[in-house]
């Protein structure tokens, strides 16, 4: 008797005879992975994991508690790092090139040393 479980369709519940999906997956440390069936024997997969976006693959690939431009399956909220679906990279998006190292931010400093060195050489 199979038992009632919320397994995929291709899944065995058992070891039926009958099941022609496969019945074992290893992945390498290589990323290659190794599959088994009853008919077509073994066979080695080269997964290409780049074609999914990290906004779109249903993994909080940042651990940030929240999963892709729509939000997780099991009701995680969206990644705020994500802003479409087709972004590759989850998380914060680049700082523009002046946001960073010394630019604009530092104007507002560099204008009150030069009053305060002009208030000394006044004295």
């Amino acid at each position: 008797m199979r038992s009632r479980s919320p397994l995929p369709p291709n899944f065995p519940n058992d070891d039926d005879a009958e099941f022609s999906g496969v019945w074992g997956v290893h992945v390498l440390p290589s990323g290659l992975a190794i599959a088994t069936d009853i008919f077509g024997g073994l066979f080695v997969l080269e997964p290409h994991l780049d074609a999914v976006a990290e906004c779109a693959d249903g993994i909080d690939n940042d651990a940030d508690g929240s999963v892709d431009a729509a939000g997780g399956a099991a009701g995680e909220p969206p990644d705020t790092g994500c802003f479409a679906p087709e972004d590759a990279v989850e998380g914060a998006p680049p700082l523009p090139a002046w946001g960073c190292g010394l630019g604009p931010e530092l104007a507002p400093l560099f204008a009150w040393l030069a009053a305060l060195r002009a208030r000394r050489r006044g004295r």
